[in-house]
């Protein structure tokens, strides 16, 4: 957090070292997420800005996640989840008029976004086999442990509006910080059609889970930030 705080610090004192006038408005930029804010994620997008009307931009943005145990560092290590595969997101954003930067101030923009997965898990089961209690009560139930594996193929839909800032300093350095809200559709396909011992959903009652769960449908909050280069 402290880094952050002295990034932001930083970008408040650049108009003092650069001046941005020269900027003519028109032009890409080239933004990524830091992958250590969000483990084994990869997130790249690029904006382009139109020659009649630098206030407004389409946005093209991909992440995946390479092929990877979750689990590995976890716990319960014991149980595996290989997950991996794509997003894409598509923008329309508009800058509000009134910043002297082109390419840069507070926008909205709606947003769509297709997802694609695939988690492969493998936990520990019990079946009981039979139940026996001796005369004090003590219990010595045979259990059976078994480890069930399940293939799940998940898809996505979501819709929504993001809120944001965008800022340019140093005269070609970016940073975008946004939130939102999105509705997500999301299905399932299941190995041999079967649920059972999947591990989604993750069935939590907590709001802000949700965006955790590739397979929740429902309301979503959007939050984030990307830092890139603006040409």
């Amino acid at each position: 957090m402290k880094y952050l705080i002295i990034f932001i610090l930083m970008i408040c004192l650049s108009d003092a070292v650069t001046a941005q006038s020269d900027r003519n408005g028109t032009g890409i930029a080239v933004k990524f997420l830091p992958q250590h804010l969000l483990p084994y994620t990869y997130s790249m997008s690029l904006e382009y800005f139109p020659k009649t009307n630098p206030k407004r931009s389409l946005i093209i943005g991909v992440s995946f996640i390479p092929e990877k145990d979750r689990l590995a560092n976890d716990n319960i290590a014991i149980s595996k989840l290989i997950e991996y595969g794509f997003g894409v997101d598509l923008q329309m954003r508009n800058y509000f008029q009134g910043s002297k930067i082109p390419q840069s101030g507070f926008y909205y923009s709606p947003i769509f976004r297709f997802e694609y997965f695939q988690s492969d898990y493998t936990a520990p089961h019990t079946i009981l086999i039979g139940v026996n209690l001796d005369s004090v009560g003590n219990d010595s139930t045979l259990r059976n442990l078994f480890f069930m594996t399940n293939k799940q193929t998940i898809i996505s839909n979501q819709i929504g509006l993001h809120l944001g800032f965008q800022y340019i300093f140093l005269k070609y350095l970016l940073i975008d910080i946004y939130l939102g809200v999105a509705y997500r559709h999301s299905f399932s396909l299941f190995r041999d059609g079967r649920q059972s011992g999947a591990f989604y959903p993750l069935y939590s009652s907590d709001w802000f889970e949700h965006s955790f769960d590739r397979a929740y449908s429902g309301i979503l909050p959007k939050l984030g930030f990307q830092i890139g280069f603006a040409f």
